[in-house]
C-alpha cells in the first residue's frame, strides 16, 4: 500500500459571529490523509440549521 500523504492540515480554527457574540466551531484541528486503505470524518453538528453558511 503507497504511504504517500496526500494532505496535511495544521492548527485550522474556524469561528463566526452570531448575535450572542462569537463562536468557535474549530479549534486547533491537525489532520493528516494518505493515498490508499479508507478516509472518512465525522462530527457532531451542535449548530442550529440557520446558523449554517
Amino acid at each position: 500500500m503507497n504511504k504517500d500523504k496526500v494532505l496535511s492540515i495544521r492548527d485550522l480554527s474556524i469561528s463566526f459571529q452570531t448575535s450572542a457574540g462569537e463562536v468557535n466551531a474549530i479549534r486547533g484541528v491537525n489532520l493528516d490523509l494518505y493515498q490508499g486503505g479508507k478516509r472518512w470524518l465525522s462530527w457532531e453538528n451542535r449548530v442550529p440549521e440557520n446558523q449554517l453558511l
